[in-house]
């Protein structure tokens, strides 16, 4: 039997465990789906516009009962958090004049929108829809994750990989599964590294980087923008010592 299947015929058993599949997960994507009261979303999600793109599509973001997500507009601009914020410089916590601050630094510059961003402590997506040029940026230590890719001609995005499996039916990568079956991969934290995800159609947004989007995906880095001196020629040996020394404790 199918995991997918398995899972089904689990929920179908014990129904009350069914908002705990993918919860406070999110999904933005162009795709609409109509049946949401079955299989994943079991009418547990909510579905909210974040404007529309380039080609006139709207960006629509599907979010889990226990996440949270708050939107501003304001002359033709879109912004959006998923999860939640709070900025400790200023006190402010209501996510909706925090999206405000983050839209008027953008008006500002492209350097004040991320001075902004990186004030912001929490777990949260931000996405910025300037009439389809979209910003995707997640809090500075990427704990809200992100995966990324378009699928067929859907864009998604979306904090559960398995989640874009189960909808449209994506294959794992050889590759990864190759690698996940090496006696290494048990050591440490499970994750995969760099950008992979299982999925061939689908990479990782790293921390401090951020998702440019319009008719393809580009990712930038926001922070650090210039070489740390610690990694000059200089003290390049005297850390990889005191590195190698902590790993070997």
């Amino acid at each position: 039997m199918k995991k997918e299947d398995e899972i089904r015929e689990m929920l179908g058993q014990y129904p009350q465990y069914r908002e705990t599949l993918f919860c406070r997960g999110y999904l933005v994507t162009t795709k609409i789906f109509e049946n949401t009261d079955k299989y994943p979303f079991y009418s547990l999600w909510n579905r909210v516009s974040c404007g529309r793109l380039y080609d006139g599509f709207p960006l629509n973001i599907y979010f889990h009962r226990w996440q949270k997500c708050y939107l501003f507009e304001k002359e033709g601009k879109t912004a959006a958090i998923i999860g939640h914020a709070y900025n400790p410089f200023n006190m402010k916590y209501a996510e909706e004049e925090i999206l405000k601050d983050c839209m008027e630094a953008y008006n500002r510059s492209h350097e004040s929108f991320f001075e902004k961003v990186s004030e912001l402590t929490g777990i949260h997506l931000i996405i910025l829809n300037e009439t389809g040029k979209v910003t995707i940026v997640q809090d500075c230590s990427g704990m809200r994750a992100c995966y990324f890719g378009r699928i067929n001609e859907d864009i998604c995005l979306t904090s559960h990989p398995r989640l874009a499996e189960d909808l449209w039916g994506l294959r794992v990568d050889p590759f990864v599964k190759e690698l996940t079956e090496k006696w290494f991969f048990r050591f440490g934290q499970r994750y995969m590294p760099g950008n992979l995800s299982p999925y061939r159609e689908l990479k990782k947004l790293g921390p401090n980087t951020y998702l440019e989007m319009g008719k393809e995906f580009r990712v930038k880095r926001f922070y650090p923008l210039k070489p740390h001196p610690e990694l000059s020629s200089e003290r390049y040996e005297d850390v990889l010592g005191i590195i190698g020394g902590l790993m070997k404790k």
